[in-house]
């Protein structure tokens, strides 16, 4: 199909099309240089890790998924063997959501060094256990303290390894 100009249609819309996505590139030059921290400041800022980093942490995530996950299972198994004459703590219909969510809460305190890191998982298990599940006050006291006892153990191992592995 041509134009009235014997050009195929649509050819002068693309040379606009051109010069308009100078011009817009022009001015996102600019925009990004006033959004561009100052000089003196820009090591603080848009720093990607280096790729070892990036692994070191993701196997660390994962590392810390799994004891965040067992220490959960661990507990929940003792404390489903102190109270054998009681509902199963799984029937909750709120299990699955509060015990992935308090997984995933631990496994973020899990970057935070051991006695601050600690506090923050028992907060965390505390909030799971005492605020998400039809627990009474005796049965959730048992269940965070098996969840308290074996956090010390997965953190003592994280240091052990820790200080296996150390330079």
């Amino acid at each position: 199909m041509r134009s009235g100009n014997g050009k195929p249609a649509g050819h002068g819309a693309r040379l606009r099309a051109g010069a308009s996505a100078r011009a817009v590139f022009s001015s996102l030059s600019v925009v990004r240089r006033y959004f561009d921290p100052p000089p003196h400041l820009s090591h603080l800022f848009c720093q990607h890790p280096e790729p070892e980093w990036t692994v070191v942490i993701l196997v660390a995530l994962v590392i810390f998924v799994f004891l965040a996950w067992a220490t959960w299972a661990v507990s929940v198994a003792c404390y489903t063997s102190t109270f054998t004459d009681s509902a199963d703590l799984t029937a909750d219909p709120n299990y699955a959501t509060v015990s992935g969510w308090a997984v995933a809460a631990v496994v973020v305190t899990s970057f935070v060094p051991f006695p601050f890191g600690y506090f923050a998982a028992l907060v965390a298990w505390g909030v799971a256990v005492y605020g998400c599940l039809n627990l009474s006050g005796a049965r959730a006291t048992a269940l965070f303290a098996y969840l308290a006892g074996w956090s010390v153990v997965t953190r003592l191992v994280v240091l052990g390894v820790l200080s296996a592995t150390a330079k």
